[in-house]
């Protein structure tokens, strides 16, 4: 008569148990589904972001400096480099293989100052919307936004309200 009451008790306490995602597609499988669901995610945030700074430059409350710049676009201080050798050969603008020379220490060629080049002008126009350089025939110039970027002063950013 005992056994008749504990074999009722346990046939309706036992929870159901449950496969998780991972063991129904396979783990490698769960793991690319949720890669993708938060890269999805983060391509939102950086749309919207990618909206609110352009509507703070609208505005005239984003002030892009120097620093800005080099953080945004540089990677190392080869990309530096770069950018001070095509802001000294002003709007004329310079051969990538007369950067190669100049730059002899880091042992750059043409083809990879060229691909630098490139890469930060990309990195900079997916954030600002705006090129860092510009090709004039064969020769690389930086543009109008990059120059005067560069020709702000700490003066000017305390007044414009960007230093504090």
């Amino acid at each position: 008569m005992m056994m008749a009451e504990k074999g009722a008790q346990t046939v309706g306490s036992e929870p159901r148990k449950r496969r998780t995602r991972a063991q129904k597609v396979g783990r490698l499988v769960y793991i690319t589904e949720l890669e993708e669901r938060i890269l999805k995610l983060l391509l939102e945030l950086f749309t919207g972001q990618c909206y609110m700074i352009d509507g703070l430059s609208v505005g005239g409350y984003l002030v892009y400096d120097k620093p800005y710049v080099e953080r945004v676009a540089c990677r190392d201080e080869v990309d530096k480099a770069i950018l001070v050798e095509l802001y000294h050969a002003g709007y004329a603008g310079v051969l990538p293989k007369d950067i190669a020379n100049a730059l002899k220490d880091y042992e750059l060629n043409r083809f990879q100052v060229l691909r630098r080049i490139q890469h930060m002008n990309k990195l900079l126009e997916e954030r600002t919307k705006k090129k860092l350089v510009e090709k004039h025939g064969h020769k690389w110039a930086l543009t109008e936004f990059t120059h005067e970027a560069y020709d702000k002063t700490e003066e000017e950013l305390r007044k414009e309200g960007a230093l504090q």
